[in-house]
């Protein structure tokens, strides 16, 4: 299983709370959500294209729109973005993934293979089939 720690949209979701919830202006990540939203949906469109479950899709669909459409639609009145944080939110998730021994393009490979595969490594993924929800 892929730990949710490599993950960077759940690093982004946990800062958006953490906004959310002090409302501390220089950590606003409605950048970054809007950076993993454009890259989940070009990831949507490429698994359309290879043919994943109807089932899979939907899910995949519920996470963007639980962990990045929610929290988007949440910040979109809020002002002071700030992309010198942003990039070094980024940066700290790349030495972070460095440091246990890997890389962003090794973990977005298996998250991937995963996906494509059907064997249900990425952490909400796993945890639906540990539930017992058929996925394929």
């Amino acid at each position: 299983m892929i730990t949710i720690d490599f993950i960077f949209s759940y690093w982004i979701f946990v800062l958006f709370l953490f906004y959310y919830i002090t409302k501390f202006n220089p950590i606003n990540p409605f950048l970054l959500l809007c950076g993993a939203l454009i890259e989940q949906t070009f990831a949507f469109f490429y698994y359309v294209y290879k043919g994943l479950p109807i089932i899979t899709l939907t899910i995949y669909v519920f996470i963007i729109v639980l962990i990045k459409g929610i929290p988007l639609y949440l910040l979109r009145n809020t002002k002071k973005w700030n992309p010198i944080f942003s990039v070094s939110f980024f940066l700290s998730y790349l030495l972070y993934l460095q440091y246990k021994g890997t890389n962003l393009f090794e973990i977005y490979r298996k998250v991937n293979e995963s996906m494509l595969k059907g064997t249900n490594d990425t952490p909400f993924f796993y945890y639906l089939t540990k539930i017992g929800i058929n996925l394929t």
